[in-house]
């Protein structure tokens, strides 16, 4: 991106997208495990913690909704103030990628191993390398 606006809205747009799938993961996970450890073991005992924790997924699909809706408002703005679409979609993909793999192993305790980061690494260098060739074919095709 040309923009130094157009990079925020797309690392936003990226951060934003990862938050909606750890509140997706939060909401829908079988018996709220993440949920009862974190929040309402220390809190409570009993029936009402059903309740709760019916509450609470409630919120954490709501914030998954909202969290969606944000990102494709910041990713729309991102992909105008960017000189190519393209480029708003690498840096959202990256940050998507990165934001995500570290909520998962701070949130829910998942291991990522070396193979995990080696791939994800070779899906945002593909996607570079598709763009890079994209521009390049661009760049001969006005010449």
């Amino acid at each position: 991106c040309t923009s130094m606006s157009g990079i925020v809205l797309s690392v936003a747009s990226g951060i934003l997208a990862s938050s909606a799938s750890v509140f997706s993961k939060l909401a829908l996970e079988k018996d709220g495990n993440t949920l009862t450890h974190y929040i309402l073991q220390p809190l409570c005992n009993g029936d009402i913690c059903h309740t709760i924790l019916f509450v609470l997924r409630a919120m954490m699909f709501g914030l998954m909704l909202l969290s969606n809706s944000l990102m494709f408002t910041t990713f729309a703005k991102a992909m105008q103030r960017c000189k190519s679409s393209v480029e708003a979609v690498i840096i959202n993909s990256a940050t998507n990628l990165i934001a995500t793999a570290l909520a998962g192993m701070t949130i829910f305790g998942e291991i990522l191993s070396l193979v995990w980061w080696f791939g994800a690494s070779l899906v945002v260098i593909g996607v570079a390398i598709m763009w890079r060739d994209d521009g390049s074919s661009r760049s001969s095709k006005q010449e």
